[in-house]
């Protein structure tokens, strides 16, 4: 129910507020509301606990019964009760060792009624069920009604009557010059007799409390009365010894009160006191000596305040001080009497926000903590609205006092934190709220949308380290809101171009704070117990927001400052930093969702390097090869700080190979642009490949992280650039024939046959015996098979691509194919592969080898038959067939088949 009741507050501020300031007028409604509803619920506690207390006394102190007389009792009666002895039980006991019996029962109960506010007690539920309680009016009528007919109430009344009628009869003779005694001789004879009321009134203090109470009370009254009109009707005193006087007549007359515990006479003192200057007004409207003299009883209030709990007098004196300000505000002030007036308001508030405290420290132990919520919550409004009324059209000057206001009250909920949390928890959350509330009010005044958005902010994280210090959800989830909203508020407000300096401005400021709060809230959420899906949701929600917030800033204001052929260097340069500090953060937090959202900076380095290849057409210029170290730098701390683990093993291969690409990019640029053809091009960056692979498996030798530390990764990476190296190099073989212009061709000593001999010894390199992690590794024949298939196929081309340059065949498939000069110089070869094969088979006695060798030839000779043998006339058929022949006579006598041994049934089985 408390909820609907404050979310209607909230609607109604919305309604009562206009264009941009409808959200601002929703928090505030809701804010005023709660004020409210905590007052009166605060109030109906307070009266609860009393009547607790007022009934738990009656029950530990009852009236004791009165013993039986002798004569009412019986002969055997009377016996019995003389015989009689009476037993001693622990009650009786306890009550005959203290020398105070009630003090136990009554300690006891206290205990019991300290209680009362958490655990509701039987009177409490009785008093539930009670009808509604009388509203403010019956209540005002009811206290009249009792102060007339309790205590002595001829006394009562007939000191204020006769103080109103001194004061109009003082009034009147100084206004018709009646009285023909000097004006110093009146004042002294009203004061004379003053003094003697308040004497006779001293003397029966003892005997006769209530009246004497009451006749130092108007005596003062009458002092106060006399000391002002002697100043301001008429130049008696000077105004230096009518404010020493006034000073000492307060000071006297919060002592007497004290000392007596006189709450009458401190209440009809200080009435006399503030009507004084009412009754004897001129007209004049001079402020100065009309808050001067207010501030003295202020004074007075205050040290009696610091003394007893009398709210009462508190209330009185707040009401008369401020109501008799807005008054004379009203009918008098002007914008050139601010700089007079302005010290006053913020004197008033001071005493009463300190009376305020001391009323919740000054309280009995078992009420420790009560608040008085007419000063507590009513001070700053009744402050605040007569500040706006000075500060009239002054929005800036109205935010900057809504600004203070608020930091006077979270410096004293800060103060009360330190001084005593648990009992001043109400006081605590109470000005928190209204920091809150003022800080809400303070947007609109003088903040433009922007701004706005950042004060929101502010407000939103505020409320999210208050709703989970004291785990209320409803200030997490507004606090999330507003952080959200101010998200909103900022991208609403737009971005204005060219503001102001570079980063030190309005666009990046705001922008900025709007997202350290963020992540400084989400983080506040991941800081809490595991095992609460909502705070890993409001982490994640807030640090996302943080996240995207941060890089959204610093993207607009770079490409709002940046020249565009210097963007992606700077781009580079702030995702770099600001990837690399979340995971610092991340590692020092111990936050494992930041440090996910830090892997990020990889995944963006594509995108980065598009945009620098259609921009600048390469990577590594002047100023882009420090923004790329910078960039590999941060990698690697992200990395580095990072736990070691299959995702981590991921992000170092991909890293590795996006890093190394760029390298291979730009070493095929720069050769493009020292002018050599394509061939060259694709010559320098698959050699490059080829290099970086076997580089990253001899560097693992030496350094310790990241290659050793994540071997299986930086591994990995070899073998992806040796594949895709090879693979490069089979496409390029097979679609270009490898002009070296503007060098001449030669065999062995060209592009891409140096290239060839590259690549096979950058596989034996990487894919034989144990220099790549067991995960990688294939089986140790396959790996011999495969890379003597791809060393046959890379040097045939090789072959053919000889014949192409020599023979000017053209690189077509179907030239080459057709061409006897490719055709004899392929079973030459091929026949050369084949004898060697079998002669190194047949002298390490390797049957698997010399049948490899063999089949090779049994090849030739079926391609002589079938393909050769159709050249018919040519030169190179002859060639080929004597060749073959040759070659198949040297096989029979020096590489005879080796005998077959177990092994290589096994092998020719399979």
């Amino acid at each position: 129910m408390q909820f609907v009741v404050i979310f209607g507050g909230g609607w109604l501020g919305a309604i009562l507020a206009s264009g941009a300031d409808v959200f601002a007028g929703f928090v505030f409604g809701a804010i005023i509301t709660w004020i409210i509803t905590r007052q009166v619920e605060l109030s109906r506690k307070l009266d609860e606990l009393n009547q607790d207390l007022t009934r738990g006394l009656a029950t530990v102190n009852p009236r004791p019964p009165k013993a039986p007389s002798k004569e009412s009792l019986t002969g055997a009666d009377a016996a019995d009760q003389g015989e009689q002895k009476p037993e001693k039980s622990p009650a009786t006991e306890t009550l005959a060792a203290d020398p105070e019996p009630d003090a136990a029962p009554a300690r006891a109960y206290r205990a019991r009624a300290a209680q009362a506010i958490k655990t509701p007690s039987p009177h409490t539920t009785a008093a539930a069920q009670k009808p509604a309680e009388p509203d403010l009016f019956e209540k005002g009528i009811a206290a009249a009604k009792q102060w007339l007919t309790t205590g002595n109430v001829p006394v009562k009344v007939g000191v204020l009557v006769l103080f109103f009628g001194v004061a109009f009869l003082l009034k009147y003779a100084v206004d018709r010059q009646i009285v023909m005694l000097s004006i110093e001789a009146r004042y002294l004879l009203i004061a004379i007799v003053a003094v003697g009321v308040f004497a006779f009134g001293w003397r029966l203090r003892s005997t006769m409390r209530v009246y004497a109470l009451s006749l130092q009370g108007g005596a003062i009254g009458a002092l106060y009365l006399t000391i002002f009109a002697a100043f301001r009707l008429h130049p008696i005193l000077p105004s230096m010894t009518a404010f020493a006087l006034l000073i000492a007549l307060t000071a006297i007359t919060g002592w007497l009160a004290v000392r007596q515990d006189a709450h009458p006479l401190a209440l009809l003192g200080t009435v006399g006191g503030f009507l004084a200057p009412i009754l004897v007004s001129t007209g004049s409207g001079n402020h100065i000596a009309l808050f001067g003299y207010y501030l003295v009883l202020n004074v007075a209030v205050l040290f009696i305040a610091w003394n007893k709990t009398w709210r009462l007098l508190n209330i009185v004196s707040f009401v008369f001080t401020f109501g008799v300000g807005a008054m004379w505000g009203y009918e008098y002030y002007a914008p050139p009497y601010f700089a007079t007036v302005e010290p006053f308001l913020i004197a008033f508030f001071l005493f009463y926000h300190a009376i305020a405290i001391l009323f919740a420290t000054r309280q009995p132990p078992q009420l420790r903590g009560w608040v008085d919520g007419t000063l507590v919550f009513g001070l700053p409004a009744v402050v605040f609205a007569l500040q706006s009324a000075l500060l009239e059209g002054q929005q800036t000057r109205l935010a900057i006092s809504a600004v203070v206001l608020a930091a006077v009250y979270s410096a004293t909920a800060y103060g009360l934190v330190r001084f005593d949390r648990s009992r001043m928890r109400t006081l605590i959350e109470s000005y928190l709220v209204i920091a809150v509330a003022f800080i809400t009010i303070a947007i609109p005044l003088a903040l433009d949308d922007r701004w706005t958005a950042v004060a929101w902010a502010l407000e939103g994280a505020a409320l999210v380290w208050l709703g989970l210090r004291q785990t209320r959800l409803l200030s997490q989830v507004t606090g999330i809101v507003l952080l959200f909203g101010s998200a909103i508020a900022y991208v609403a407000a737009g971005w204005t171009h060219k503001l102001g300096m570079p980063i030190l401005n309005g666009n990046v400021l705001s922008g900025l704070v709007i997202a350290s709060l963020s992540l400084w809230s989400g983080y506040r959420f991941h800081g809490q117990p595991d095992g609460q899906p909502w705070n890993r949701l409001a982490a994640t929600a807030l640090l996302l927001l943080g996240t995207l917030f941060w890089l959204g800033v610093g993207v607009v204001e770079l490409d709002d400052r940046i020249a565009p052929q210097y963007a992606p260097h700077a781009y580079l340069l702030f995702f770099s930093v600001t990837f690399a500090g979340m995971a610092y953060a991340a590692a020092r937090l111990a936050w494992s969702a930041l440090q996910i959202h830090a892997y990020a900076l990889l995944p963006l380095l594509p995108i980065l390097a598009v945009w620098f290849l259609l921009a600048v057409g390469h990577l590594y210029t002047a100023t882009g090869t420090l923004v790329w170290l910078i960039a590999v730098a941060a990698h690697l701390f992200i990395l580095r700080l990072a736990d070691s683990s299959r995702a981590g093993q991921i992000w170092h291969y991909a890293g590795a190979l996006f890093f190394s690409a760029t390298l291979i990019h730009e070493i095929g640029w720069r050769i493009h642009e020292w002018g050599f053809s394509d061939v060259w091009v694709a010559t320098g960056t698959i050699t490059l490949a080829f290099l970086l692979g076997v580089l990253s498996i001899i560097a693992k030798r030496r350094i310790d992280w990241p290659l050793r530390t994540e071997a299986i990764a930086y591994d990995a990476n070899a073998v992806t650039l040796t594949g895709l190296g090879l693979i490069a190099l089979l496409i390029s073989a097979l679609n270009v024939p490898g002009d070296p212009a503007p060098m001449p061709y030669l065999p062995v000593l060209n592009p891409f046959d140096i290239l060839t001999i590259a690549a096979i010894g950058a596989l034996l390199f990487v894919f034989r015996g144990d220099r790549v992690d067991p995960w990688l590794r294939v089986d140790e024949q396959l790996s011999r098979y495969g890379i003597a298939v791809v060393a046959f196929i890379l040097s045939t081309i090789a072959v053919v691509r000889a014949v192409h340059f020599l023979a000017e065949v053209a690189w077509t498939a179907s030239a080459l194919a057709s061409s006897v000069y490719v055709q004899a110089s392929l079973s030459i070869y091929w026949a050369i592969l084949g004898l060697t094969g079998m002669v190194f088979g047949a002298r390490r006695q390797q049957r698997t080898i010399w049948m490899v060798g063999a089949a090779l030839m049994a090849l030739v000779v079926a391609k002589l038959f079938l393909v050769d043998l159709g050249n018919t006339g040519t030169v190179a058929r002859i060639v080929s067939f004597l060749g073959v022949g040759g070659m198949l006579l040297a096989v029979g006598y020096f590489a005879p088949a080796p005998p077959r041994t177990e092994a290589d049934a096994n092998i020719e089985s399979d």
